[in-house]
């Protein structure tokens, strides 16, 4: 790497401002919080049924 003259960034294990998916993943749990999925088919249905469907189409 240093031939090449490639610097080496680290980050923290857990740096959810780094890594987007983190946000989509904490709104999806509010969500379902909110509508109280009990099971993955209620979970499932939620979604396909609210506005974060269509975020993923």
């Amino acid at each position: 790497m240093k031939k090449l003259r490639i610097k080496v960034l680290y980050l923290s294990p857990y740096s959810p401002e780094f890594n987007p998916i983190e946000n989509c993943w904490s709104k999806i749990k509010e969500y379902l919080r909110g509508v109280a999925a009990r099971t993955r088919d209620d979970a499932r249905n939620s979604i396909n049924g609210s506005n974060l469907a269509s975020n993923f189409n």
